[in-house]
């Protein structure tokens, strides 16, 4: 979030100080001359510049080049705000030494985009582009645009330079002698050094706290670390400079990805970490909303990169730096015990932010300190963060040590308790045990005739419908498994409705009766099942039969059903039966639907030709 007052209010400031400067003087201010002994920052004075609307500039030549409408960007750092279009700048460097120097030209604005470079020197001459001016021959990648000069004795030399940039510009460019220039570099990669040091440090400290936590807050913050560093990396040129320099145009579009990423995650963060969501509800909504705003503002200028878009970016990002900053102070003042901390934290990056922006703009004086003051404010941050949430951790422990504590009394206290309450209770447990086991075999009896009941046909006395096709699914599957065969008979007493229409229910009753006697004879291993399916139709489960051997068994129970007779005073009747036969070995594609079916259409053409018969599933009826 501070690295959204990096983002947000050095641009802003920017952008209001671009304003001013576009309606400043028009080339009226002389221009100053450098000297090749020049050694640091130049200053506007020195430098004229063109907003070139119509690119009329593009392939101009030398005199079309000093008749534009030069303007002075004034005294101090060159600040123009947002300018939509390629911008023009000249600076005259004379050469009074009586020999020939090489010299240094230096942007430090990994945002800007060098579009040409053209030097001349002495009298009209080809223009040199940038391809022509070399960079500097030098061990070590140079995180600046960088490019050598070398000037004759006595010359004086023009270069116009052609930039653009999508946001505020600001041309921080330098002269340097070779020395001088490796020094400042060398000193800026120190304080870069310490502080991606100390963001790695902090990263794997808080990576620790979050393995050991699990605490959403600690992942929260390590992404936000991540997303602060990336940004930091895009501000500093260290992207461009070594990550993706063959393509410069990420340095934007990962700068506002990461500055989106650090508003939703230190929003997130904050309202967990100072418990916003049941004291502070409003400022919860604010904080997020202003947090998800500012990453929807960054996505628009990723996708269409206008100065309003990206004037909303900043202008949001500063105020959820603000909100941050509020928001803690607000936390401090309910007493909350890591309000200070976090108080002071973003009060670190806010002011690091501010000076590293004043530095920006030349209102104070431009050293590798006050340029990277937003990284230490940063750095600072990050301690102080860290220092909190170590200390939340170690409150939480303690807490938890002291609960534990009480437990332990209060189990203690409830241990001696139980003791007294146990030998009381022990005399009643056995009674009681005695008393609930009888009662338990009881109901173990009542419930196995119970469970007996619930499979029994009440009329025949065999198995059910509901227990049948329970026993033929596990069965089945049985012989799926086991790769044996399975065989179903299926009988139906013929002409059984003109038994009940003529005699009676009564007498239909009897026979299914006599009917189930004689199919349970015919059927007689244990492991076989026989059961009443429902009106007049019976059924006969046999394992590890095929088909011959179960039509053996239905022609038997068709040939005993049809010599059996009811016989009760004057009525004398006996009955046939029709029988279904189908066996199969179960394949892994197969069920039990399947061999139901096949004996129930076995039985149905045993119906069809004539009655009295047996069918096996495939073959004609016998």
């Amino acid at each position: 979030m501070l690295r959204r007052v990096t983002a947000g209010l050095p641009a802003l400031l920017a952008a209001l100080l671009g304003l001013a400067m576009a309606l400043h003087t028009v080339g009226a201010s002389a221009q100053a001359v450098l000297t090749g002994d020049h050694n640091g920052a130049i200053e506007g004075s020195a430098l004229r510049y063109f907003i070139d609307r119509h690119n009329a500039l593009g392939g101009a030549d030398r005199s079309a080049l000093e008749a534009a409408p030069w303007r002075s960007p004034g005294p101090g750092a060159v600040s123009l705000g947002f300018v939509r279009h390629p911008v023009w700048f000249h600076l005259r460097i004379h050469n009074d030494s009586p020999r020939s120097v090489e010299r240094y030209l230096q942007i430090s604005n990994p945002a800007l985009e060098v579009m040409a470079l053209r030097s001349y020197q002495g009298g009209p001459s080809t223009p040199a582009t940038a391809s022509d001016l070399p960079a500097p021959a030098q061990p070590v990648t140079l995180r600046a645009f960088t490019r050598r000069l070398q000037l004759d004795p006595g010359a004086t030399v023009d270069i116009y330079l052609q930039v653009a940039s999508h946001a505020p510009l600001q041309l921080p460019v330098s002269l340097w002698q070779a020395d001088k220039m490796l020094d400042a570099s060398e000193r800026s990669a120190l304080l870069l050094g310490l502080y991606y040091g100390a963001l790695l440090v902090m990263l794997v400290y808080n990576a620790v706290l979050y393995l050991h936590s699990r605490d959403a807050r600690y992942s929260y913050y390590l992404v936000y670390l991540v997303s602060i560093g990336s940004f930091f990396v895009c501000i500093n040129g260290i992207g461009g400079a070594y990550i993706w320099r063959n393509h410069p145009g990420l340095t934007h579009t990962v700068a506002l990805s990461s500055l989106g990423l650090v508003a939703i995650f230190s929003s997130l963060f904050a309202t967990r970490f100072l418990s916003l969501a049941n004291t502070r509800p409003t400022l919860e909504r604010a904080i997020q909303g202003v947090g998800l705003g500012t990453a929807l503002s960054c996505l628009a200028s990723i996708l269409y990169p206008h100065p309003w878009s990206l004037g909303a970016a900043m202008i949001l990002a500063a105020l959820m730096t603000a909100t941050n900053l509020i928001t803690g102070m607000v936390r401090w003042y309910d007493r909350h015990p890591s309000g200070l901390l976090f108080t002071l934290a973003w009060t670190c990056l806010t002011a690091g932010a501010m000076i590293m922006t004043a530095s920006g703009l030349g209102w104070v004086e431009r050293t590798p300190l006050t340029e990277n003051m937003a990284q230490l404010g940063s750095m600072l941050e990050f301690m102080i963060l860290s220092m909190a949430m170590i200390q939340r951790l170690n409150a939480e422990r303690r807490a938890r040590s002291a609960a534990q504590r009480n437990a332990l009394d209060f189990e203690r206290q409830a241990s001696q308790a139980r003791q007294a309450a146990l030998e009381a209770q022990r005399s009643a447990t056995e009674e009681l045990e005695e008393r609930v086991m009888q009662r338990t075999r009881e109901l173990q009896r009542l419930n196995d005739q119970l469970q007996t009941l619930s499979t029994t046909d009440s009329l025949t006395g065999l198995r059910n419908r509901r227990f049948f096709m329970e026993r033929l699914h596990a069965e089945f599957s049985r012989s799926k498994r086991d790769g044996t065969t399975i065989a179903l008979i299926v009988v139906d007493v013929d002409h059984f409705k003109s038994v009940n229409d003529t005699h009676g229910h009564l007498v239909g009753d009897e026979l299914l009766r006599i009917v189930a006697r004689q199919i349970n004879a015919e059927v007689r291993r244990e492991s076989d099942i026989v059961a009443r399916q429902g009106g007049e139709e019976f059924a006969a489960l046999l394992l590890n039969n095929n088909a011959a051997q179960a039509l053996e068994i239905a022609e038997r129970i068709r040939v005993r059903v049809a010599a059996a007779r009811y016989q009760a005073q004057d009525i004398s009747l006996s009955c046939t039966v029709s029988i279904g036969v189908a066996a199969m070995m179960p394949t892994l594609h197969s069920c039990a639907e399947e061999l139901l079916k096949s004996a129930d259409a076995a039985m149905y053409r045993s119906k069809s030709a004539g009655r009295d018969q047996v069918s096996v599933a495939g073959q004609a009826a016998a």
